[in-house]
């Protein structure tokens, strides 16, 4: 790991510290600005990735789970609603057992789980632990589940740094799964708004189920609807403790805080945390498969999705991926848009440097929209043209500077922001070789030539290894 840093970023560079605790958490500080603000941001390198067959959708359902509180925050009496969770899990459980056998009794059951599910409810206060952050004035509290990693992120007034320190353990240290089969209901409605009723939604489970056969980018990050009907409180329990270890925690706090206060917030609070070593994720995975062609039949405009293998995000070459993806789909002047847009052929042409993660080998991605009365075979020629152009001749040097230019000006705006700072700090410490590799990106992208371009083109864009997946009009077929 290279730690100096470019002259022009060793001011800020220099604010950044970084401490690791005896159970393997790390955090880091960085004392930014004149408002008394802080954003705070926490990365566990736990994702749909990490989970097993059988219980996709569960890395997320977790997410949702860590704001329903802990035996201190959440419940109107905590010994009560113990008994109430565990009499609603057996219930449950015997219900499940019962429906996956066809035994008679099953209607019986689910009668009782409802009933125990009832009385359960009947002891949460669900809105305690948000309720808690925004009466201490935090703002932009959420959190996201992605293949590789779950983030959970908000802002708060700086004096109030051990309340965070406090809130933010709790949910990893004594997290209550309360509400478990209620949300889980959220979760499925989340699905059937963004993947079974949606066509693109569709598509991409689809394509990615056949460019990634053999590894767990292959699943839906919001899980198989078999699956979210379902797994149980009780998996997701051992889920947590198989992979929410402190060695797989970063959290990250960018604003006005004095360094070592908050390390000893972090302390008092994160380092209570039981150590473990966690499940290690899974390898890496099959080579790409060959070329393969998928058809998804729907009532909706016919779409093409064409995703071509590449390195993880770790790979030197990753900032060369994100400046292929601008240069063929990132603005008006973009070739993609002057093949396809601006002549009438697609209404939409968009690539996606890095998909459907980084961690792993993921995918240079496609998506065309044609234009009404173009063929989807149309559309895909025009694609391949510009990619057989650019593999050949590479871009021109204003095209390229011009690029290069825009990748340097939005990798600056993103860290102006403390929320984006923090964030970025977390995945480059998780990701990208430690947290000084952040100030060396516009090293990496000052340094890309044209040549270089046309080299990880040429090794990326092979038709031979293209999954392409083709989203065709059906009259009458499944919206």
């Amino acid at each position: 790991m290279t730690t100096s840093v470019p002259h022009e970023f060793e001011a800020l560079a220099s604010r950044v510290a970084l401490r690791r605790l005896s159970n393997g958490l790390r955090a880091i500080v960085v004392p930014r600005g004149i408002a008394p603000v802080a954003s705070f941001h926490t990365r566990v390198d736990v994702g749909s990735v990490d989970e097993r067959e059988g219980i996709t959708g569960i890395a997320h359902m977790f997410e949702h789970m860590a704001f329903k509180g802990s035996r201190r925050i959440g419940t109107k009496n905590w010994e009560l609603e113990r008994t109430a969770l565990e009499a609603e899990e057996k219930a449950y459980l015997a219900w499940r057992a019962a429906r996956v056998a066809g035994d008679a009794q099953a209607p019986v059951l689910r009668a009782q789980f409802e009933q125990a599910q009832e009385e359960a409810l009947a002891l949460v206060d669900s809105s305690e632990y948000s309720e808690a952050i925004t009466r201490a004035g935090g703002v932009g509290l959420n959190a996201t589940t992605s293949g590789d990693s779950t983030n959970y992120f908000y802002s708060l007034p700086s004096n109030k740094l051990e309340l965070w320190a406090w809130l933010e353990s709790e949910r990893f240290d004594d997290p209550v799964l309360r509400e478990f089969y209620k949300e889980r209901e959220v979760v499925r409605e989340e699905r059937r708004m963004r993947t079974d009723s949606s066509p693109v939604g569709k598509l991409v489970e689809e394509a990615l189920l056949a460019a990634f056969p053999n590894h767990p980018y292959g699943r839906p990050v919001i899980g198989f609807e078999a699956d979210l009907v379902r797994f149980s409180r009780t998996e997701a329990e051992a889920f947590f403790r198989r992979k929410y270890s402190p060695s797989n925690m970063i959290v990250s706090i960018v604003g006005r805080v004095e360094p070592e206060r908050a390390f000893e917030a972090v302390e008092r609070y994160f380092g209570r945390l039981p150590a473990f070593v966690p499940e290690p994720s899974p390898p890496e995975g099959a080579p790409a498969p060959p070329a393969r062609r998928i058809e998804v039949r729907l009532a909706a405009q016919p779409m093409l999705l064409a995703m071509l293998r590449r390195p993880a995000g770790s790979h030197p070459d990753d900032p060369v991926f994100h400046v292929l993806s601008d240069l063929l789909a990132g603005g008006p002047h973009a070739r993609l848009q002057k093949a396809l847009v601006k002549t009438g052929k697609a209404v939409h042409a968009q690539a996606i440097s890095s998909f459907p993660g980084r961690k792993y080998s993921n995918a240079f991605t496609f998506l065309l929209v044609p234009s009404q009365g173009v063929a989807l075979e149309e559309a895909e020629q025009l694609l391949w043209k510009e990619l057989d152009t650019i593999c050949r001749e590479g871009p021109s040097a204003a095209e390229l500077d011009a690029v290069l230019q825009r990748a340097r000006t939005e990798f600056l705006m993103g860290l102006v922001a403390n929320a984006g700072l923090a964030r970025e700090l977390a995945e480059f410490e998780a990701l990208g070789g430690g947290w000084h590799e952040m100030f060396h990106q516009v090293e990496h992208i000052r340094a890309i030539t044209v040549d270089r371009v046309r080299a990880v083109a040429n090794s990326t864009f092979v038709r031979e290894v293209c999954t392409t997946t083709l989203l065709t009009h059906a009259e009458g077929g499944q919206p």
